[in-house]
């Protein structure tokens, strides 16, 4: 709740200021713009419950970009930190994490149709669900626990011996 209301202000304050404002407060030469899903794209009801940009959203942000930034993709920066090739005005890199099937299925088409290149960070554990991150477990348990309450007392007991 704390947190929400924090975000929400500082989003009212960034919006009073001019973006190139921003810009130039900001002093870096590179701007780096992380996602993670899609609100509503996710098998995970209680994943879909966060923040996160709807479709149309992330192909107005991207369209924002492209007017305001070069956006570079991972070979341009690492050129630029390991042979100080200089990086362009305005830079912008899109990074997304975990490589979720969402960034294919459904981020992908709309970054190509923009034409528009980003760093896919991919945790090998999530590739063919080997492993689930700790929130999904998490979400899973809680799921079980509202269709079936029976199971809370063992959850309680072992929260307890913890």
């Amino acid at each position: 709740m704390f947190k929400n209301i924090i975000r929400q202000t500082i989003t009212a304050f960034c919006s009073l200021i001019p973006y190139n404002r921003l810009q130039q407060a900001a002093g870096h030469k590179l701007v780096v713009v992380n996602y993670h899903s899609l609100l509503n794209s996710d098998q995970d009801s209680r994943i879909n419950r966060q923040p996160y940009r709807t479709a149309e959203e992330f192909e107005r942000d991207l369209i924002f970009f492209k007017r305001h930034h070069h956006v570079v993709d991972l070979k341009t920066i690492i050129e630029h930190g390991t042979h100080n090739q200089p990086l362009p005005p305005n830079s912008l890199a899109i990074t997304f994490d975990d490589g979720l099937a969402v960034v294919y299925h459904s981020i992908r088409p709309i970054m190509l149709k923009y034409g528009v290149r980003a760093t896919i960070f991919i945790n090998p554990a999530f590739i063919d669900q080997a492993e689930l991150h700790y929130k999904r477990k998490i979400n899973l348990i809680i799921d079980l626990l509202h269709r079936e309450p029976k199971h809370l007392s063992v959850v309680q007991t072992l929260l307890k011996e913890a």
